[in-house]
Formats: structure tokens, sequence, C-alpha cells
């Protein structure tokens, strides 16, 4: 079997120690009810499966009050249809046999060797593109689980109104989100909306807090860092969402901050800099408006 320090780096036994706590509760049940150890493997992994499927049923129900995704990567599998065969089954399989914490006891580790060989085999008996398609789902769900941990902290910060922390976050959740949901699956993502509205109104808050330092004070290199760092790059973004929300904003902003920069601010004309960063222009040849 696999040793656990190679298995430590592999996206399969990562997400077998997330749910260990179910796999280990499911062994425990099956051991139990049943003397026979050699159909103990089978008996548990199939009433997990059952347990999944019923959990995937609920997940259309449930959004957004309740996220059952995150509960096991196999629920994942179930409402986006992975196929059966050469995905859902062999990710079961690889719950029980990459959790080195059944080898305390010789009945538990009886299963998690069972669950190895028929891993293995099944592995045999899958063309290579199915293997790929293995790989790609434990991918997403890496991903989705990563773009779900984002958009809280992002949500978060931005309650806090920390929005200079936030918008980094939101943008990078929006960015992976985008990514799995332009696939087929209609559950691979977060709510697109709700990401992008974040992200909308953490981008307008930051943007004033820069437009009030640059307004204000002698020195505007702290504004103009947010502004190069922060809000052009995600005010880029916003002209290319599906949302007309964010198109609308993203053209007030940038209408603000051409009116303003075409002003001179401590001497210093800062209107052509923008305009090339936004794509307006192409050099920086020189001119006295905008």
């Amino acid at each position: 079997m696999q040793t656990q320090t190679h298995a430590a780096f592999t996206l399969p036994s990562r997400h077998t120690q997330l749910f260990f706590q179910a796999t280990q509760a499911a062994v425990n049940k099956v051991l139990d009810e049943t003397k026979n150890e050699d159909s103990a493997m089978i008996s548990a992994a199939n009433a997990e499966l059952r347990r999944m499927d019923n959990l995937a049923r609920s997940v259309p129900q449930l959004l957004p009050r309740k996220d059952l995704r995150l509960t096991h990567i196999v629920v994942y599998l179930f409402v986006n249809d992975a196929p059966l065969q050469g995905t859902i089954h062999q990710v079961m399989l690889e719950q029980f046999a990459h959790l080195v914490n059944l080898d305390g006891d010789p009945r538990t580790q009886n299963i998690r060797r069972q669950a190895y060989l028929k891993l293995v085999d099944l592995r045999k008996q899958c063309s290579e593109e199915q293997l790929k398609s293995h790989k790609r789902w434990h991918e997403d769900y890496s991903k989705f689980r990563r773009t779900v941990i984002n958009a809280l902290e992002g949500i978060e910060l931005f309650h806090k109104k920390r929005y200079q922390e936030a918008l980094p976050f939101l943008c990078h959740a929006y960015s992976m989100n985008r990514d799995l949901q332009h696939k087929v699956h209609r559950w691979k993502g977060f709510d697109e909306k709700l990401l992008a509205y974040y992200q909308r109104q953490c981008l307008l808050q930051l943007n004033e807090v820069a437009i009030t330092q640059f307004e204000s004070e002698e020195d505007v290199s702290d504004a103009m860092t947010v502004v190069n760092q922060l809000v052009l790059p995600c005010l880029s973004m916003l002209f290319q969402t599906p949302y007309q929300d964010d198109t609308l904003a993203a053209e007030k902003m940038r209408d603000r901050w051409c009116s303003i920069l075409g002003q001179e601010v401590a001497g210093v004309c800062y209107a052509n800099w923008f305009l090339i960063v936004l794509g307006l222009k192409s050099d920086l040849g020189p001119t006295t408006d905008v």
C-alpha cells in the first residue's frame, strides 16, 4: 500500500484526510453490525455511497443557506453527475485505502488492505482518459474548496470594512470560480452572483477610500499604490463579467478617475498614466488635456 509519506502529497490523500471521521465512523458501524470482515469493506463503502447520494439530492434545495458539497468530495461528485464507475467508486475506495488511521487495529487494517487491492484493480480497468478525468475531478474539488475559503475570508473582511485586505481574496475567489463555472456541470462552483456583488461593492468602497486620499493628501503615493495594485486590475475584471451592474460600476469609476486625474495634483498630471493602464491611450506623449 502507499506509504503515508508519499500519499500525503496527493490530492486523493488530502481529500481522504479531510473526511476521515466519516470513513472511520462507517468502518466502526459496519464492524459492530457484522462479524464477516471480508465483506465489511464493501458494506461500509456501499453505505457511504448511499448516504452521499442522499445528501447530494438535497444540495439544490439547501443552497445558499447550507452547502453540503463541503461535507464530502463524493457529495460534490454526485451532484455534478461525475462518472459512477471511473470516478465516484474510485474516490470512495480511496477514502478507505488512503486512510492510515485504519492501521491501528487488525480488523480495520484488513478493511484498508481490501480497499487498496480493489482500488488497484479498478484503476487497471480504467482507460487513460478515465484516469485523467478522475484527476481533474480532484483538482476541481480542491479549487472549489479554495474558492469558498477565499470568498468567505473576503466577505468577512469586507464586513469589517477592511476593503484593501478583502479585495484580493474576493478577486481571487471570483477568478477561480469563473474557471469552475465555465465547465459543463452546474454545481461545480460558488454562487457567482453573490461573489460578483461582493467584488463590485468592495471595489467601489476601496475606490472611494483611494479618491479621498488622493484629493486630500499632499503625498498621493499611497493612494496611487492602491489604485495601481488593486483598483485597476479589478476594474479591468469588471468589464469582463456578464453582469450589467459590474459594467456600469466600472464605467462610473473610470469616468470619475479620468475627471480627477485631468487636473494637476501637487503640480503633477496623472491623466496619461491612468489612461494608458486602462488601455485608452497607446503612448506617453505629452498632453494638456484628457
